[in-house]
């Protein structure tokens, strides 16, 4: 059984590594989305 202060560190590591997940899900997404477009650079960032 893991010591609850080891718990608490390896749980709040599994949340920081979700929201960074989240993060570069949204960023690829957005890239994605700009880079197969036709739009010009300013169209994108509109």
């Amino acid at each position: 059984m893991i010591a609850k202060p080891q718990q608490n560190e390896y749980e709040q590591q599994i949340n920081e590594l979700y929201a960074e997940v989240r993060k570069l899900s949204t960023q690829l997404a957005w890239i994605k989305k700009n880079l197969v477009t036709d739009q010009t650079r300013e169209q994108c960032l509109s």
